[in-house]
């Protein structure tokens, strides 16, 4: 850029339709700064992506210990769930709670089944499983045979 501006004879080896050479001159002058400016941006933001990534590193290693006891606490008092949702979400106690609740849910199922299906077998009727009928096999008078295979 320092040469443009000293370049004595600009006008006659470029013609006189080129643009000024200052004008180019700050062009160039300004290109490279924005220049500077990206690399040093780039070298800052990896520089705030490590300090994110180690912060949010020790964040959840405390946070984490907050889990256990936070749990306890809503499965006391289920309320705390609604008072503090984002806290809930952060330590999951809401899935942990409704993961408890789909265990229950599925134990109380399976016992009510498992007692349908003994209530119903020693009474002779009632509400049971219905299994597939399996298909009569023919009697040798109808089908003409002797092999004693099934026609089909």
């Amino acid at each position: 850029m320092l040469e443009l501006h000293g370049f004595s004879n600009y006008g006659a080896v470029f013609g006189m339709t080129a643009p000024p050479a200052d004008h180019v001159a700050g062009a160039l002058d300004g290109a490279s700064m924005w220049s500077t400016l990206l690399s040093a941006s780039t070298s800052w933001m990896d520089f705030v992506k490590a300090g994110e990534g180690m912060a949010w590193k020790d964040t959840l290693t405390l946070t984490d210990k907050l889990k256990a006891p936070f749990a306890l606490a809503t499965a006391n008092d289920p309320s705390m769930l609604s008072k503090y949702p984002a806290l809930a979400r952060l330590l999951g106690a809401a899935k942990q709670i409704a993961k408890k609740a789909q265990a229950t849910k599925k134990r109380t199922a399976k016992a009510a089944a498992k007692s349908a299906h003994a209530g119903a077998g020693g009474a002779g009727g009632g509400a049971s499983v219905a299994v597939p009928a399996q298909p009569a096999a023919p009697h040798p008078a109808a089908t003409g045979g002797t092999s004693g295979a099934p026609a089909q």
